[in-house]
């Protein structure tokens, strides 16, 4: 049996669970599959807007919303160590925090342990899976690894123009099916970058 840990149920995150939670309904996941999901933060007015939570949401935890929405174990945490780590066997990272993401490339590089790793930045998305190589993932890290690396929106875009761009959605897709293609053990690309 294997123990998904979803870290991050913001704009990516929230979409992803939505997918997971489908793909085990109908059973391309393993409904014995034990997944928990964690975040620390709480659901804001804009957020309504980007990511999948609704007005009577606002205030409460992202964490709890969803794992009460979708049946998961939920936890509002912030991954801090290893140790936070230890009982899982796949990683999707969700978050936009750098620390955490190369905390947990680490972690599963040396551990044998499988991540996919989702990023959006507005158009810009990427999937990076621990199928890459060490070093050609660690290239994908920002240079200066840093707790909150950005938003999957733009902020000149969001707060200034008021453009909502849709590539967590798209990059929230291409998880489920880099996690289904994993689970059948079919083929799939270890990486992929690319602008929508």
């Amino acid at each position: 049996m294997k123990n998904v840990l979803v870290i991050g149920c913001g704009g990516i995150g929230s979409y992803f669970i939505e997918h997971l939670y489908k793909a085990i309904l109908n059973e391309q996941v393993p409904q014995e599959m034990n997944v928990q999901i964690v975040d620390d933060d709480s659901v804001e007015m804009k957020n309504i807007l980007y990511q999948n939570f609704s007005d009577e949401d606002v205030l409460k935890r992202k964490a709890e919303v969803l794992g009460s929405r979708y049946s998961l174990d939920s936890k509002n945490k912030r991954i801090l160590t290893d140790d936070d780590l230890k009982e899982f066997d796949i990683f999707v990272i969700c978050a936009d925090n750098g620390k955490v993401r190369k905390l947990v490339y680490d972690y599963c590089y040396g551990n044998d342990k499988f991540f996919i790793d989702l990023r959006a930045e507005g158009r810009q998305i990427a999937v990076i899976t621990s199928d890459l190589h060490k070093i050609q993932a660690d290239r994908t890290l920002p240079k200066e690894i840093k707790e909150n690396n950005g938003s999957c929106q733009i902020k000149f875009e969001f707060e200034d123009l008021g453009w909502i761009q849709y590539g967590n959605l798209i990059v929230a897709a291409m998880g489920i099916q880099t996690l289904v293609n994993k689970i059948r053990k079919e083929l799939y690309n270890p990486s992929i970058i690319m602008r929508v």
